[in-house]
């Protein structure tokens, strides 16, 4: 066991709150700390909104891309999606502009084989972003978005059922206190669902 997985187990049995309204996943992003997701993950889901990360995550992708006048915001503010959703789409883009390309795509795809939310399509960044950003820009967000999930969408549609169902049983394995890979390890479920489970697949 690293000196990582007995600090989650700990915190896990203790409930200790790592910061009020984020998770250790938003910890790891904001400290520039790609590496222990994949162990956090283990432990924990990835939060799905944070207002204070949504916060930090806003002001660096704003300064990176030289966006003003809160065009990053407008798709929130037109309520052309959630809050939820758009804290996942800037936190993927803050990734993408602060992060080594390798390490980058796989905390990208460890996050979105997490949470259940549908996948972004292109058009739907395009629809977002189409008038603030360029062409080349965009798809190279969607280029990197679609490489490190290993999918490309034209339309948003829900996940299947498989994916869903992984998302609820870790959901319930975390809110009981039970997700770490000793206690998926133990379920009396075939290997590659376990496998699936340990967001190893």
């Amino acid at each position: 066991m690293t000196n990582i997985d007995f600090y989650l187990q700990h915190s896990r049995l203790s409930n200790h709150i790592w910061f009020e309204g984020d998770s250790f996943v938003d910890a790891c992003l904001y400290y520039k700390s790609l590496s222990p997701i994949e162990t956090v993950l283990s432990f924990y889901n990835p939060s799905r909104f944070s207002q204070r990360q949504l916060r930090h995550n806003y002001r660096v992708v704003t300064n990176m891309m030289c966006l003003f006048n809160n065009e990053l915001l407008r798709p929130l503010d037109l309520g052309m999606l959630s809050a939820e959703r758009y804290f996942l789409l800037v936190q993927m883009m803050k990734i993408l502009l602060q992060s080594p390309w390798p390490s980058a795509s796989e905390s990208v795809k460890l996050i979105w084989s997490s949470v259940p939310d549908s996948l972004i399509s292109f058009n739907e960044l395009k629809r977002y972003y189409g008038a603030v950003l360029d062409s080349e820009v965009l798809n190279n967000i969607y280029d990197f978005y679609s490489e490190a999930i290993g999918s490309k969408t034209s339309y948003c549609q829900p996940r299947s059922l498989k994916h869903l169902s992984k998302c609820t049983v870790r959901s319930v394995m975390e809110m009981n206190g039970q997700l770490c890979p000793k206690n998926i390890e133990a379920l009396f479920i075939p290997r590659e669902v376990r496998t699936y489970l340990k967001l190893q697949e």
